[in-house]
C-alpha cells in the first residue's frame, strides 16, 4: 500500500523503543491544529515520505488502539531556571537589596532575566535583567512596570557583579553592575539611582527564579531565559551597597544566622541533586528545572 499524509500536525512517541510479544508499550500523541485523531495500528514496510521515493508504504493490523482519540497541544518547556515556591517573605514590606555574580555568554538587546519574583502576564514583582546595554532593575506599578538601567554595556564571558535594591516607602531604585577585575582588566563599577514613588506592586505571588521569569502565577513555565553562568544569589534588607551585599553570606556559609539575610542559595551544596540550599534563616529551598548544570 502507497500513501500520502500530512506528517507535520501531530508529534508522536512511544515510551519504550521495542517489546516484546505480550509486554507493555504506551503510545503519546499530541497536536498544535487537531483535536482529534484516527488511530490505526500498522506493520510499516517503508517510511520514506519523500515524493521522489517509493513513499510510505505500511499494512494495517487489528489493536485495541484502533479508533478516535482526543489530542491537545502540549508544550516542551525550553531553558534551565532555578525556582523557589511562593514565599511572600521573598517580597519584603520594607528596603531591601538583591543581586548575584553573572557570567553572561549570549547578551541580546531583549531583556534576560537573571534574578526575579516577576510575573509576565500581570506585570507584577521586581526583576534584575541583563541587555547588550546593561543591567536593568523592573518593578511593577500600576501602570505597568517602573524600569531603571545603569546604561552601560557589559561584555561577554566576563565575571560581573550584578545587583537591584527597592525601597516601597520612599520609591528609591538603585541598580548596580561590577566587572570583576581578572589578569587583565581592572574592575569596572557602575550604578544608577532614581526616586520613582508611586503604588508599588511588589509581590507577584508567583515563584522566586533565577535566570527566568515565570509568565503567570498558574503556569510553571517561564520566560525571559538568561544564557551564560550565575552564582551565589542572594536577597538582604535595606539598600544595601554593592559590598556589602556581596559578602552578606560570609556568616550564612559558616553556619551563623544573618538577621538581614533574607535569602542566599548555595548552589554548591548537594551538587548532585537538584535541590538548591537556602542558607538564610527563612530556609527557602530551591530547585533547578530542567537540569540547570552545575560545575
Amino acid at each position: 500500500m502507497k500513501t500520502s499524509m500530512e506528517t507535520n500536525a501531530f508529534v508522536g512517541y512511544s515510551d519504550t523503543l521495542s517489546v516484546r510479544a505480550g509486554e507493555r508499550i504506551r503510545f503519546h500523541l499530541a497536536s498544535d491544529t487537531h483535536e482529534q485523531v484516527d488511530v490505526k495500528f500498522v506493520r510499516v514496510r517503508c517510511a520514506d515520505a519523500d515524493a521522489t521515493g517509493p513513499g510510505i508504504k505500511y499494512r494495517e493490523l487489528v489493536s485495541p488502539v484502533d479508533g478516535a482519540h482526543r489530542v491537545e497541544p502540549r508544550i516542551a518547556p525550553c531553558g534551565s531556571f532555578m525556582s523557589v515556591p511562593s514565599d511572600p517573605r521573598l517580597a519584603p514590606a520594607g528596603a531591601f537589596s538583591f543581586g548575584c555574580y553573572i557570567w553572561p555568554t549570549r547578551l541580546l538587546n531583549t531583556p534576560q532575566t537573571v534574578m526575579a519574583r516577576w510575573c509576565e502576564d500581570s506585570a507584577t514583582g521586581y526583576a534584575l535583567q541583563v541587555t547588550r546595554g546593561g543591567v536593568v532593575l523592573r518593578v511593577g506599578a500600576g501602570a505597568g512596570a517602573i524600569e531603571l538601567t545603569t546604561g552601560v554595556p557589559l561584555e561577554q564571558r566576563r565575571w560581573y557583579w550584578v545587583q537591584g535594591g527597592l525601597d516601597p516607602a520612599t520609591g528609591e531604585m538603585v541598580v548596580h553592575q561590577c566587572r570583576l577585575a581578572d589578569g587583565v582588566l581592572p574592575e569596572d563599577r557602575h550604578e544608577a539611582r532614581a526616586l520613582r514613588p508611586g503604588t508599588w506592586r511588589i509581590d507577584s505571588q508567583g515563584p522566586l527564579t533565577i535566570a527566568a521569569h515565570a509568565l503567570s502565577v498558574s503556569s510553571a513555565y517561564c520566560t525571559a531565559h538568561y544564557d551564560g553562568k550565575v552564582e551565589a544569589p542572594r536577597m538582604a534588607a535595606g539598600l544595601l551597597n554593592a559590598e556589602a551585599l556581596r559578602r552578606g553570606d560570609d556568616a550564612a556559609r559558616s553556619g551563623v544566622a544573618d538577621a538581614a539575610l533574607i535569602a542566599s542559595w548555595d548552589f554548591t551544596h548537594g551538587i548532585d541533586t537538584l535541590d538548591v540550599l537556602d542558607r538564610s534563616p527563612i530556609f527557602c529551598m530551591a530547585c533547578c528545572i530542567n537540569c540547570l548544570v552545575a560545575a
